[in-house]
């Protein structure tokens, strides 16, 4: 399933002239409610999995001027993806990842990167990180 996640991602990441089905939202700045900064798209997976009712959502923030560039950018995923950027979709609070990176993108500290933040189920958080045999076996990492 992770595969599938990543792979849907990259898809995004690679089809940016093209309009992705899978798209729900993609936004510039700050939108009014949310406090993400930068430019994100919110995937809605578009595919079904034997092992979970509903797979998860994949947030995916750009580095500026991505979309004005052909250049290549190193990757980060990251796992609680809805706390990761944004107070309004965080059951914790909001993890400042977004503004993290960036103040140390500015000071020249790391380079500019695409972030990929795999939301976590809910309720089912728990079961999400810590698959045991008995539970899903080899299954769900194959998926």
């Amino acid at each position: 399933m992770l595969r599938v996640l990543l792979q849907s991602a990259r898809y995004y990441l690679t089809a940016k002239r093209h309009r992705p089905h899978f798209v729900v939202e993609e936004h510039e700045g700050r939108a009014s409610s949310s406090t993400v900064r930068g430019h994100y798209a919110l995937l809605e997976p578009d595919f079904e999995s034997r092992y979970l009712a509903k797979p998860p959502s994949v947030i995916v923030l750009l580095p500026r001027n991505y979309h004005a560039s052909f250049k290549c950018y190193p990757v980060l995923y990251a796992h609680d993806g809805q706390n990761l950027f944004d107070e309004r979709t965080s059951f914790v609070g909001e993890w400042y990842l977004d503004e993290t990176i960036r103040e140390l993108v500015d000071s020249r500290l790391l380079p500019p990167m695409i972030i990929v933040g795999i939301y976590n189920r809910g309720r089912a958080r728990v079961d999400d990180y810590t698959p045991s045999r008995q539970q899903c076996g080899d299954k769900a990492i194959s998926e």
